[in-house]
């Protein structure tokens, strides 16, 4: 019995042991903030819940379990002055946040090859959030996997033909990558969609578990919501399409909402 109870100790030891020797950390630095002052970090791509470590001696690390590829993380400390948030991609290489007299608009993040290529963005940005920037170092980057990511933005104010083609300039291995085959998958099932289309039928579960069919509206207004539950911006929405539809009801608007 007592024997039974050290093997199965030890193989937990062992495997606690096994998992943190794989995993990676995320070290901050930072200048006048309080002890305990909290960090909280979360990977977006795997939807999983905040991590919280705290600043001590203006020092914050994190444990990064081992990571499939790369996966991009939100980071938030409010308590920094300036900006208090940012994207982080991170894999399994150490990452390093020089937060020292620095928010988030100029920290200077060193990590593995997908964020130092979107800290190569970023000084080419040089604070001009613009899309013409984001077209031109795509154009001038079809080496970095970074551009395949860009493209997944610039999607939401180009035509598809301009994706397309901004698509056909990358390397062979960026269109291979995670965020390449995004864009070939969103090319692919959106053909037919572009402005001026006949918009094609789709079948759902309405809140009852009954099938609804967009061509059941035919014949109407239709304004097409797509959201989700965790998305704050489109929530923030939902009392203009409630005033809308209090407006436009009678006069032919549907609005179908899919989460």
């Amino acid at each position: 019995m007592n024997k039974a109870i050290i093997i199965t100790a030890i193989t937990i030891l062992f495997n606690l042991f096994n998992m943190y020797s794989q995993s990676n950390k995320l070290i901050g630095y930072t200048s006048n903030l309080k002890d305990s002052t909290r960090v909280l970090l979360r990977n977006v791509e795997m939807d999983k819940p905040f991590d919280t470590t705290y600043v001590i001696n203006n020092t914050f690390k994190f444990i990064i379990e081992p990571i499939d590829g790369h996966n991009l993380f939100f980071i938030r400390m409010d308590s920094l002055i300036g900006k208090q948030r940012d994207l982080i991609f991170i894999d399994n290489s150490e990452v390093e946040i020089d937060l020292r007299d620095r928010d988030f608009d100029s920290a200077i993040i060193k990590g593995g090859q997908m964020q130092n290529q979107r800290m190569e963005f970023l000084k080419e940005e040089n604070s001009q959030n613009t899309q013409n920037t984001k077209v031109n170092f795509v154009k001038n980057h079809s080496n970095f996997e970074y551009s395949a990511y860009l493209l997944m933005d610039l999607r939401m104010n180009l035509k598809n033909d301009e994706i397309q083609g901004l698509y056909n300039s990358l390397d062979g291995e960026v269109k291979n990558s995670k965020y390449g085959k995004i864009i070939s998958k969103y090319l692919e099932k959106s053909k037919g969609f572009e402005m001026g289309s006949k918009v094609k039928d789709f079948k759902l579960k309405d809140i009852n578990g009954n099938d609804v069919s967009l061509k059941s509206f035919y014949g109407k207004y239709i304004y097409l919501d797509f959201w989700a539950s965790w998305c704050g911006i489109c929530r923030a929405e939902h009392p203009f399409f409630k005033k809308m539809n209090e407006k436009y009801k009678n006069k032919g608007l549907e609005i179908i909402s899919v989460s």
